[in-house]
């Protein structure tokens, strides 16, 4: 894991729950080169294992906590109900997609915690390069 202290893009929380191939979750924090995440094709819907490539630590200054629990940065997007979004785009009422699940779930609270810093995660994998943080479809290299 290398660290870089810029503002960031594109992050999660350290212990964000990601899904691995294996069907067990890791930390993203602890995620390393070699790890197999889950990713999913939204146009085949099918899951896909994905090779983690890097895994960057770095430093933001605006978190956004969404209904609650997933924490993350404004340029993170996740698969909604209108397509992909970024976080700063997300509003009350957006869906969220859960593909285990096969569904959407309401998004019912956003927090932004500004000009604060937090340390965030970075992952970068080698085909689809999306992966299943908290239950939730996300993915850097969409919008």
């Amino acid at each position: 894991t290398s660290t870089t202290t810029v503002a960031s893009k594109y992050c999660f929380g350290p212990l964000t729950p990601i899904l691995l191939a294996n069907g067990t979750v890791a930390p993203v924090e602890s995620l390393r080169p070699g790890d197999v995440v889950l990713s999913y094709n939204i146009l085949t819907h099918k899951f896909v294992p994905d090779i983690i490539l890097e895994n960057v630590r770095l430093v933001s200054h605006n978190k956004y906590i969404i209904n609650s629990h997933i924490e993350t940065d404004a340029g993170e997007s996740f698969y909604t109900n209108k397509g992909w979004l970024y976080a700063s785009q997300l509003k009350v009422g957006d869906e969220l997609y859960a593909p285990l699940n096969n569904t959407f779930i309401p998004i019912t609270s956003i927090k932004i915690i500004q000009n604060t810093s937090f340390v965030e995660y970075d992952l970068i994998g080698s085909t689809l390069n999306n992966f299943i943080a908290d239950g939730y479809l996300a993915d850097i290299n969409t919008i």
